[in-house]
């Protein structure tokens, strides 16, 4: 299955491949696939596809938010 991110979460399981055999579980399965493995070769926010492709400059950033925020 391929998904990607635009505006909001969209997966052409959702589109040409739908199914009525596709259940809540099936659906919830696929989000946490998109968010485990994020569609880096096209990416919506370059910045956040860059991000994730070097995880130790990521995981600052998400550092550095949590810190400015809370």
């Amino acid at each position: 299955m391929y998904c990607t991110c635009v505006h909001d979460i969209f997966c052409t399981l959702t589109l040409d491949m739908w199914s009525s055999a596709y259940d809540c579980r099936t659906i919830l399965l696929s989000i946490q696939r998109l968010l485990g493995e994020p569609n880096n070769e096209s990416p919506l926010n370059s910045y956040a596809a860059t991000l994730w492709s070097n995880q130790e400059d990521c995981k600052k950033m998400v550092h550095k938010q949590y810190m400015d925020n809370i």
